[in-house]
Parts: structure tokens; C-alpha cells; sequence
């Protein structure tokens, strides 16, 4: 695994999570989710897989890190965010339409 894809996912999560409303954070922190240390554990959770999609499928439409791994973190830390946790096929699938490919 890109120790960079990690790294650049966790920023996009730090993003969001900066960005939220102090209620957001409340909720976030009185759920189960385990508050902002939680998220991005998330986050760093799915790296690998998010990663390998770098390997199954190559990404040359701009720069890995800022256009693909930092949006997915971005996305997956506003989803829990609202109160839900994407599962391993959400991540990979909404990763997939960041790379614009369609399986």
C-alpha cells in the first residue's frame, strides 16, 4: 500500500471534519463512531483497498493523490459526518467513479 494514498485520504477526511458544524462533531462524538480519532481510522481503513484499484486499474486523467485518495477520504469522513458508515463497496465504488471507470 502508497503510504501517500493514506496520508493524502486522511487529509481529506482532516478537511471535512474541519469543516463541519460544531453539532456535526456533537453527533459524531455522542454516536458510537468514536468522534474524530475514529473517522479517521475509517479512512486509513480503507487505504489499502482504495490503493489497490491504483494497481488494478492506473490512473493518468491528473495526480492519484489529489484527484482520487484525498476526495474518497473527503467523502467517506462527511458520510459518517451524517450518521452512516460506508461499507467496503460503497468506498470502492464511489473511488471507481472518481477514477471515471464503470465496472
Amino acid at each position: 500500500m502508497d503510504i501517500l494514498t493514506v496520508a493524502y485520504m486522511a487529509i481529506g477526511a482532516h478537511t471535512a471534519l474541519r469543516e463541519a458544524t460544531p453539532e456535526q462533531i456533537g453527533a459524531l462524538n455522542d454516536r458510537q463512531s468514536g468522534g474524530e480519532e475514529s473517522s479517521i481510522q475509517s479512512v486509513i481503513d480503507h487505504a489499502a483497498m482504495v490503493d489497490s484499484l491504483f494497481d488494478l486499474h492506473g490512473y493518468e486523467d491528473g495526480v492519484w493523490y489529489y484527484d482520487v485518495a484525498e476526495p474518497v477520504g473527503h467523502w467517506i469522513a462527511l458520510r459518517r459526518l451524517a450518521g452512516d458508515e460506508p461499507s467496503a463497496n460503497d468506498v470502492r465504488q464511489y473511488a471507481l467513479s472518481q477514477m471515471g471507470v464503470s465496472e
